[in-house]
């Protein structure tokens, strides 16, 4: 019995920190973003406050712990979580992606080091980077809080 009982906690302990290590990985691609974008867009200087490599080793580390994670949760629980498990991994990628595309900002960066402008549309362009970081850190606080109407 207490097996039994270990093994359900443990269910649920999977998948809750497979949830919440989604939810770091967002913040930590927020972070490289904005620094990857204050890098190309803000400063004369590829410096940035953060080690972009480092910091996207850590994200694709944590896309296979949660894949790890949301398998082994499934082989324990079977049928009944199969469509929020793979629905998980789906968006753990998608989150390794963005920390992608981010390590490639910093890499024009790197190949530009003057201040990228974007000429007629520079004023588009803020626009964009500004609403990808708020997006971003919109979307963790919304998760964290279960803030249907914050997520949209």
């Amino acid at each position: 019995m207490l097996k039994f009982l270990q093994e359900i906690f443990s269910r649920k302990n999977l998948l809750q920190e497979s949830i919440e290590m989604a939810l770091e990985m967002i913040a930590i691609d927020k972070r490289m973003f904005d620094a990857s974008v204050k890098s190309l867009r803000q400063q004369d200087t590829t410096e940035v406050e953060i080690d972009i490599y480092q910091t996207d080793l850590e994200i694709n580390r944590l896309e296979q712990d949660v894949r790890k994670k949301v398998l082994t949760h499934l082989a324990v629980s079977g049928a009944d979580e199969l469509s929020i498990g793979l629905t998980l991994v789906s968006v753990i990628s998608d989150i390794e992606r963005i920390g992608d595309y981010t390590k490639n900002i910093y890499e024009l960066a790197v190949e530009h080091p003057k201040r990228l402008v974007a000429g007629k549309w520079e004023d588009d362009l803020k626009w964009m980077e500004n609403a990808v970081s708020e997006d971003l850190g919109n979307l963790v606080a919304a998760l964290q809080e279960n803030d249907e109407d914050q997520a949209e």
